[in-house]
């Protein structure tokens, strides 16, 4: 800005999602850039819509805005005038695999220039763009930087979230920091995993740390609100209800943060927590859905990640993550509470020990060949 001699009302921040939103524009005053410089992608359309077009605003069968149907009258918009679409000197993309294609070629008109940070391993919605999309739909031949080097996690995380992915290219990010191993605590029963999840969460807050807790969907949300609030723990949580009973969001604040893993996307905490990894709470997925979501997931934290389920309801790529602690990538901490199956203290008990002494050799004699 200060280069080109930009104006704060020529430059935005393009993101997916209101949390990510405000989590950028909590950083904005360090720059000395107003809050309207950060904007979600959808609702920037929604604004041109109104704006620039004739006409009903399109309405998706739920009653809600059909965000698809407005992408693409704006667009069609632009092209027919692009001149009258110039609005920015510099527009910058974060979690760029979110969007679709047709929105960068909106971004193309809008903007002179824009930059793009994307992780194609972080792409968690359907029909998004990858790489080479996003980079025909700019007119570029190639990616100008991977930012292995600026990656934040810790040794540990960036293993542990290497199982998840197949790219190459990411196990070679693990940058030198504390090296704290990320845990699994198996549960006997639902209980007793909330019991653990206040028990950890208090002890990472003692220690002055920003705490992530993610879930599958929005009502986990709010359970998991009531069970820390109701063990006088203070959280928030993303609810845009006027009358709400939660804490919103503020990442000024040090309270721990309960997000849905799609609305923890592009976030960062000291410490994270995935609880509830149990069969019914990911139906919907497929194990590939699963996968990535858990690669979001793990990924947010940077310096530690604690991981929980109950006894019996573990999906299968989660004990795939728990028979990592064989590499002493991860650790499993089984409840006490969980009683051990006979046929388990057999398997693990040193062969003889415990077993009745052998019956004394008989000696031949005529009273034995009787018997």
């Amino acid at each position: 800005m200060d280069r080109f001699g930009v104006p704060p009302e020529r430059l935005r921040f393009f993101v997916f999602t209101n949390t990510l939103k405000d989590y950028i524009g909590s950083a904005l005053r360090y720059l000395d850039l107003p809050l309207a410089c950060v904007t979600t992608f959808d609702g920037w359309c929604m604004r041109l819509h109104r704006a620039h077009i004739d006409g009903p605003f399109p309405r998706a069968q739920t009653g809600g805005p059909d965000f698809d149907a407005i992408r693409s009258a704006v667009l069609a918009a632009m092209k027919a005038n692009p001149s009258a679409f110039r609005l920015f000197d510099m527009a910058m993309v974060d979690e760029g695999q979110d969007l679709t294609h047709e929105s960068f070629e909106m971004l193309k008109i809008a903007s002179a220039h824009v930059t793009v940070c994307m992780d194609y391993n972080q792409q968690i919605y359907e029909k998004r763009c990858d790489e080479n999309a996003i980079l025909r739909a700019l007119g570029l031949r190639q990616r100008n930087l991977a930012l292995l080097a600026a990656y934040r996690c810790c040794p540990y995380i960036t293993k542990l979230a290497a199982h998840l992915t197949s790219d190459t290219t990411f196990l070679p990010q693990i940058r030198q920091s504390e090296r704290l191993t990320p845990l699994f605590f198996l549960a006997a029963s639902v209980k007793d995993e909330q019991e653990k999840i206040v028990e950890v969460v208090r002890a990472r807050m003692l220690m002055g740390e920003r705490i992530g807790i993610l879930v599958s969907n929005n009502a986990k949300v709010f359970s998991l609100a009531n069970i820390l609030q109701d063990a006088g723990v203070e959280v928030e949580v993303h609810d845009r209800k006027p009358k709400s009973n939660y804490r919103p969001l503020d990442f000024e604040s040090d309270r721990p943060k309960i997000l849905t893993y799609h609305g923890a996307k592009g976030l960062t905490f000291d410490t994270v927590l995935l609880p509830r990894l149990v069969r019914p709470a990911f139906v919907k997925n497929s194990k590939e859905q699963l996968r990535k979501l858990l690669f979001v997931g793990i990924t947010r934290a940077s310096n530690w990640a604690f991981l929980s389920g109950v006894e019996g309801q573990i999906p299968g790529i989660v004990n795939e993550i728990m028979e990592m602690e064989r590499l002493k990538i991860i650790s499993v901490m089984k409840s006490t509470r969980i009683q051990p199956a006979l046929f388990d203290f057999l398997e693990a008990r040193p062969k003889g020990e415990g077993d009745p002494p052998p019956p004394p050799e008989a000696v031949e004699d005529d009273l034995t060949n009787l018997f």
